[in-house]
């Protein structure tokens, strides 16, 4: 199913049934799945994560070694397997070539500035699962198919990525 809106797939396989709880199984079986997909910028996505309690591994591109992360599934392939068969989720913009710029060096924070700037908003330290650097892809315009990568760092609450400074 193609949510037009975001150009997010959501594909239900019925007839795929993983109920192995043995991580090496789910990995090998979520990264075939991956595969079968076939596509575009394949070469540029890596595993970035493994949920134990919903047994959804995650996909992400990454550009010089580091995970790009966007508000949408863009660049992002989830698999996850449930008592029903196999959903996976993915956008059908991936990224294909990552062209090198010359941007101006990024200073990023410390990451205590990080973790100070999540408390000031409201969230308490213990509410922080993750802390990731990574690049945010930005698209340039509307119609454009170039897309900027900006280093920050995301912040994991509830299950869910943001910026740092989006808290």
């Amino acid at each position: 199913t193609l949510n037009q809106d975001t150009q997010v797939m959501q594909f239900d396989d019925a007839s795929s049934t993983n109920n192995a709880t043995n991580l090496a199984t789910n990995l090998q079986k979520s990264y075939t799945a991956l595969s079968d997909l076939d596509l575009l910028g394949m070469n540029s996505m890596r595993y970035y994560r493994y949920n134990k309690t919903t047994r959804m591994v995650t996909f992400r591109s990454v550009a010089q070694g580091l995970p790009i992360f966007n508000s949408d599934y863009y660049g992002r392939v989830t698999v996850a397997d449930t008592d029903s068969g196999r959903q996976m989720f993915f956008s059908t913009n991936n990224l294909t070539v990552p062209i090198p710029t010359s941007q101006a060096k990024t200073t990023l924070p410390a990451t205590q500035a990080v973790i100070d700037h999540i408390t000031s908003v409201g969230y308490s330290e213990s509410a922080i699962e993750d802390i990731a650097l990574g690049y945010h892809w930005v698209k340039q315009n509307e119609n454009s198919q170039v897309v900027t990568l900006k280093p920050t760092y995301f912040v994991e609450i509830g299950g869910h990525y943001r910026r740092y400074n989006k808290w």
